[in-house]
């Protein structure tokens, strides 16, 4: 039993490496040309996707998703809408799909977002919306957003190595910031802020009113103005004016 354990071990990993000459792994693989697919869609003010897209977010009197990357992509890509999300995904995934993945570029308009949830290492930029009201974001697994819209209420999520950079006025920022991720929000002024900070990772912000924090895991929080600061810090963690 033991032995064949073993042989079939040994069958699968052989296979495995061979897989490295197809699919995702093959680096000769052209694309097949940039192609664009448009998706008109019905009413959605919540986003999500998990994948590594370049998304740009606008605001729009429309509910529309502009798709522009490798023919073989589009024709893999899943768009859809279900009970108010907008969710984006390949309907073949990961390590046995068969394909390599290229850039794909999207371009999502909606007259006005609550919550977005972004993962898989995706880069996003949010823009030309007025005011939000509210908002809640989910950053994790390595993905990049750029928000350049301001915000009354901020409920932020940050994991798994990802960035975040904010660039206009905040009244109010709750944020859980967790392993070595890093949020900025140092171009303009947020009010009050509330944060939790941990496993190395970095704030930068800047607060005028109140600042609440919580560090640990060697994680850093530096911070622009004058506010009434709580801190509570352990490890290595720290609170510095900047």
């Amino acid at each position: 039993m033991k032995k064949l354990s073993i042989t079939l071990f040994t069958i699968f990993s052989i296979a495995l490496l061979q897989s490295c000459n197809f699919g995702i792994f093959e680096d000769k693989i052209s694309p097949r040309g940039e192609e664009e697919k448009v998706y008109d869609l019905s009413d959605f003010d919540e986003i999500k996707y998990g994948s590594a897209f370049e998304v740009q977010i606008i605001a729009s009197s429309e509910f529309k998703v502009t798709a522009q990357g490798d023919s073989r992509d589009l024709d893999d890509l899943d768009v859809r809408v279900r009970d108010g999300e907008l969710t984006i995904g390949y309907l073949k995934s990961g390590w046995f799909s068969g394909n390599k993945r290229y850039r794909m570029k999207l371009v999502i308009e909606t007259p006005s977002i609550k919550e977005l949830d972004l993962s898989g290492a995706s880069d996003t930029e949010v823009l030309d919306f007025g005011q939000l009201d509210k908002i809640e974001i989910e950053v994790s697994g390595a993905s990049k957003l750029r928000f350049k819209v301001p915000i009354v209420e901020l409920d932020m999520d940050m994991s798994g190595a990802s960035t975040s950079n904010f660039y206009e006025e905040i009244d109010f920022a709750k944020a859980e910031v967790s392993g070595a991720s890093t949020l900025n929000a140092v171009e303009k002024d947020v009010l009050e802020a509330v944060l939790d900070v941990s496993g190395a990772s970095k704030v930068n912000i800047s607060v005028l009113d109140k600042l609440e924090v919580k560090a640990s895991g060697a994680s850093t929080v530096k911070y622009r103005g004058n506010p009434d600061v709580k801190q509570n810090t352990s490890g290595a963690s720290k609170v510095v004016k900047d």
